[in-house]
């Protein structure tokens, strides 16, 4: 029937978000070392995905969907051990992680070539993970105190509602 639609979606998101926290005490070995902190900063910047639109017109100008697919975004975790306010080790990675993303919406024609659409959506991303012991340049004397320090970032949730108006080239 024509009150079914069924199509392909893709998408750049430019942007930046952060996240930071510092600890004020930290263990290792068994013992409380007063005066250390670590210091952990996440974010994530620009986004993309592909994926399908899939909906039905309850009426012949506004459509009603579900959308859902494929989404990558650039994330970076960085983190620095501290010992009496001086930096005595860092760490970071960064890279593009896979995510997926799902959602819906309702678009509807204004006139013949520009619609108005409101959609919801939300993406899910794998997280970083890195330890001072992948960055200490060969020298991993230490092994606790290497082994000890860690970052992971959780996988990351990112919830959005967009508004756009598009404008339609001839019949598309």
């Amino acid at each position: 029937s024509d009150k079914f639609v069924i199509g392909l979606v893709a998408n750049y998101d430019f942007g930046s978000t952060s996240a930071s926290d510092e600890v004020g005490a930290y263990a290792w070995g068994g013992q409380s070392v007063v005066g250390a902190s670590i210091e952990g900063k996440a974010e994530m910047g620009d986004s993309w995905g592909i994926g399908a639109r899939a909906g039905f017109l309850p009426t012949e100008r506004t459509l009603i969907y579900g959308v859902g697919g494929y989404s990558q975004a650039d994330m970076s975790i960085r983190g620095s051990l501290n010992f009496d306010g001086s930096e005595v080790g860092h760490i970071g990675t960064s890279g593009w992680e896979n995510g997926f993303f799902v959602g819906g919406g309702v678009e509807t024609l204004l006139t013949d070539n520009i619609s108005m659409k409101l959609e919801y959506r939300y993406s899910k991303y794998n997280g970083l993970s890195t330890k001072l012991a992948d960055n200490c340049d060969g020298d991993c004397s230490n092994d606790v105190y290497y082994d000890a320090v860690q970052l992971k970032s959780s996988d990351p949730v990112v919830q959005s509602v967009r508004a756009t108006i598009s404008y339609r080239f001839g019949n598309f």
